[in-house]
Order: structure tokens, then sequence, then C-alpha cells
């Protein structure tokens, strides 16, 4: 991981980066919670257009993020 990478992403403890591609970067989590490891995928922001970006925010939110 890089010091850019999030050490955190909503409840999720990010502890490395599985991989990065043209459409983002997917973090290896873990969720306290169920105490299981999951996989995080992050969407650049350069790739969704402006009203898909509002209404991906507004959801998140919605969920806790």
């Amino acid at each position: 991981m890089s010091d850019d990478d999030p050490q955190r992403i909503g409840k999720y403890d990010v502890v490395g980066r599985l991989g990065e591609g043209g459409m983002g970067i997917v973090y290896r989590g873990y969720d306290p919670l169920i105490r299981r490891h999951v996989a995080l995928k992050v969407i650049r922001r350069s790739k969704l257009d402006p009203e898909n970006a509002e209404m991906i925010g507004s959801i998140l939110e919605a969920e806790g993020f």
C-alpha cells in the first residue's frame, strides 16, 4: 500500500491493495463486525459521469459511508 491509500473505507479497515486498473482500485478490506476479509472496489471519479456520480454519492451517504 502507498501513503495515498486510505486506512478506512466506511466501516472497513483497508489492509492492502489487491489490484488496479482503468476503472479504479481494488483494496483488501476487513469487516470487524463479521470478522471477514472483503474486496472493496473504488471507482475513479473520472470514470463516472456527473449525473451518476451524484446519484451514487446519495446512495452511499444513505448507506452510511
